[in-house]
């Protein structure tokens, strides 16, 4: 099994672009993209939401400046991962075209429009 999900991983960071860029700021694609997200089950979309909202409020310890979570942490809070999937969702099926790219970018952007950033 361990031997699966190492392939399975391997072949997604393979898939996805190096470096993708948003705002003028560079940044590495993720594991994957809009069109794996939305093959995913809902269980496994409710596990990207929760890591990926907790990887964005985990970044000032890799230097991320404190204010510049403000929004994020103003916009979800109360929300409860299901909320944040719909945001996704919504987002993704607004953009079709944006499915091949990163997810990770493609979340950030599905916020930032759904909290008015």
């Amino acid at each position: 099994m361990k031997l699966i999900n190492f392939i399975i991983i391997a072949f997604l960071l393979i898939n996805q672009p190096a470096y993708s860029s948003t705002n003028n700021i560079s940044y590495k694609g993720g594991f994957i993209n809009g069109n794996e997200y939305l093959s995913l089950s809902s269980d496994g979309k409710v596990k990207y939401a929760i890591g990926f909202i907790d990887g964005l409020l985990i970044a000032p310890l890799f230097g991320a400046p404190m204010e510049r979570l403000t929004w994020l942490e103003q916009c979800t809070a109360g929300m409860n991962s299901k909320q944040i999937v719909a945001i996704l969702e919504k987002y993704l099926t607004d953009n079709p075209e944006k499915w091949h790219k990163p997810m990770n970018g493609l979340s950030l952007k599905a916020l930032k429009k759904s909290c008015n950033q």
